[in-house]
């Protein structure tokens, strides 16, 4: 996995597209879901907007994202996003379906 970053990162064309995807993402969860209350779905639209700022930066300053992209590419880093990736799924599956 690491060695694929890595070389993702020497790609311009990498960037651009992660940006892209991020950009269209992000904007379809903040028209779709804007909603600002004090319970679980405030949390989509945070995703939405992080997904929108996220791919802004990508876009408009490529030389700063690859450089936090190879400070975050550590084992601890990736394995701690991975597994808080993990309880948001489960949250939001909880929350949203009431399993």
């Amino acid at each position: 996995m690491s060695r694929a970053i890595d070389g993702a990162m020497d790609q311009p064309v990498a960037f651009w597209i992660v940006g892209l995807i991020n950009l269209l993402l992000g904007a379809f969860m903040v028209a779709v879901q804007e909603v600002w209350s004090a319970d679980w779905r405030v949390v989509v639209t945070i995703i939405g907007w992080s997904a929108l700022f996220k791919g802004a930066i990508l876009w408009l300053f490529p030389d700063f994202s690859r450089s936090v992209y190879r400070a975050c590419n550590r084992v601890g880093v990736l394995a701690f996003g991975g597994v808080v990736a993990i309880l948001l799924g489960l949250f939001l599956c909880y929350a949203g379906f009431r399993l």
